[in-house]
């Protein structure tokens, strides 16, 4: 009994270890796929229109606020730090897309894809998925509020610091 369970323990550990390469290159090959793709550039982009169509409600909302203050100093701290979360955040959001990308894709098709995003006509769907990808924003969302919570949070101890605003 004790030479089965030392062999059932070791088999597994075989099994276990053998099977981490595997699921380790798959998800290395989708992150290059990711990265040829540009899909985080694109999330970055996305990113900025986000914070266009925002950017005068922060100011409205900080003149009302806090009236006397500089408006627009106070709007470009806060969407600095914006920017800043979301590259801090650029792996977060990668990470978040892998999973997906492993349920429906094989490791040849991950394959096939990255060769054809180096062929010219990948080249040109690279050109034209921004507009693709817009799309998408409704599934990033909810990380794209959380990125915006902490970044509005991070600017206000910034804001108070350099004696902007009130604390």
């Amino acid at each position: 009994m004790f030479v089965s369970r030392r062999f059932a323990l070791a088999a597994s550990l075989v099994l276990t270890l053998g099977a981490s390469p595997a699921v380790a290159d798959k998800s290395n090959n989708i992150r290059t796929l990711i990265e040829l793709t540009n899909a985080s550039g694109m999330a970055s982009q996305m990113a900025g229109i986000m914070l266009q169509g925002i950017e005068p409600l922060i100011q409205q909302t900080i003149a009302s606020a806090e009236p006397g203050v500089d408006a627009n100093r106070i709007t470009a701290i806060m969407i600095e730090e914006i920017n800043a979360e979301f590259e801090r955040s650029a792996d977060q959001l990668v990470s978040a897309t892998i999973p997906i990308w492993d349920r429906h894709m094989s490791e040849a098709e991950i394959h096939e894809l990255i060769q054809f995003y180096r062929t010219p006509l990948g080249q040109k769907l690279i050109q034209v998925q921004p507009q693709i990808i817009q799309e998408s924003n409704v599934a990033l969302q909810p990380i794209g509020l959380a990125v915006a919570e902490r970044a509005i949070q991070s600017a206000m101890e910034r804001l108070v610091s350099e004696g902007l605003v009130r604390p």
